[in-house]
């Protein structure tokens, strides 16, 4: 007797629609004269963001690990040649599994020199009307700036909250185990559970994230005195789908948010992650200003194909491979 979990899990007809979307994506950046590269997925360094584990690799000469993004190696190519590249392939994530995650997915990640955020938000703009082929519900767009979406959802400003105050809150309406986590897992928290969902429909842009989420972007003051980060993402339907960045591009800045991510780990007890020293070479070599986002592909052609899982856009999603 046959078991039947050999069976790939997607239809010829997902199948089909997903390759006509890979195409109009491919055909959208060969139009804009964006160049495509094929990089390792196997790298000596990894990313040091406290919540993204990665896959270690044995190898006799070292570890090595898949990579989450190829945002590292893309910016040495950037720095090297100081033209846009675009990404389209595998990337690896591991411990996550479920309704909007896989541990091996696909991702699109592109980089435009001497272009802002807000460029790139609008040039996002223009792909999504492209693979969703100018669909009405795709052409609903709003940009919200963190702050706007939480005055929106729980009329507060979430920059002048006091780390205490965000810990109080995530304690009454979340749960006791999170009253001292740090600022910056409170405000993930509190936009996950409470501002996410309030998202308005269609496509929606946040921008200006809190400066302790800044990741790999640049720092600014907003109109009224805050240091934000110039960081956005992309939601359809309250899904995210992409993050970008006006890219931090100073090496010692660099080296310090390497620092503070390895003192989160180890206040959370996790493995203490090196820094890339090629890719700080690479920030002081001269990486130009530039604006980079990565987009998850499988949830794009979910929310496209008006699917529930991403589990359904993918033949041999995790439990069947």
């Amino acid at each position: 007797m046959f078991e039947n979990n050999w069976r790939p899990q997607t239809s010829q007809e997902v199948l089909v629609a997903r390759s006509k979307i890979i195409t109009s994506i491919r055909n959208f950046f060969s139009r804009n004269n964006v160049l495509e590269v094929d990089l390792p997925v196997l790298s000596s360094a990894t990313v040091s963001d406290p919540f993204i584990k990665s896959f270690t690799v044995n190898h006799p000469l070292g570890d090595l690990y898949l990579q989450s993004s190829p945002e590292y190696l893309m910016k040495r190519l950037i720095a090297e040649t100081k033209r846009d590249y675009y990404y389209l392939g595998k990337a690896f994530r591991a411990d996550e599994v479920g309704r909007l995650h896989n541990p091996e997915f696909t991702i699109l990640e592109w980089y435009r020199c001497d272009c802002d955020e807000f460029y790139l938000m609008d040039e996002i703009i223009s792909l999504i009307h492209v693979v969703s082929k100018g669909r009405d519900c795709y052409k609903n767009v709003t940009k919200l700036s963190y702050k706007d979406c939480y005055q929106n959802a729980l009329s507060t400003d979430p920059h002048a909250l006091t780390t205490m105050e965000l810990q109080t809150f995530c304690k009454l309406k979340i749960g006791s185990q999170w009253a001292e986590s740090s600022r910056k897992t409170c405000l993930d928290l509190i936009f996950n559970h409470f501002i996410q969902p309030a998202l308005p429909p269609g496509v929606v842009f946040v921008y200006e994230f809190p400066e302790c989420q800044a990741g790999l972007s640049k720092l600014k003051r907003s109109d009224l005195g805050y240091c934000v980060s110039r960081r956005f993402e992309v939601f359809i339907n309250n899904i995210e789908i992409a993050n970008g960045y006006f890219e931090l591009n100073d090496s010692d800045q660099q080296r310090e948010r390497f620092e503070s991510d390895n003192l989160e780990r180890r206040e959370q007890s996790k493995d203490l992650i090196q820094a890339d020293k090629k890719l700080l070479d690479a920030l002081d070599y001269g990486l130009p200003n530039c604006s980079g986002v990565a987009i998850g592909v499988d949830r794009l052609i979910m929310c496209l194909l008006n699917l529930e899982d991403i589990s359904a856009v993918m033949p041999f999603p995790w439990m069947y491979q």
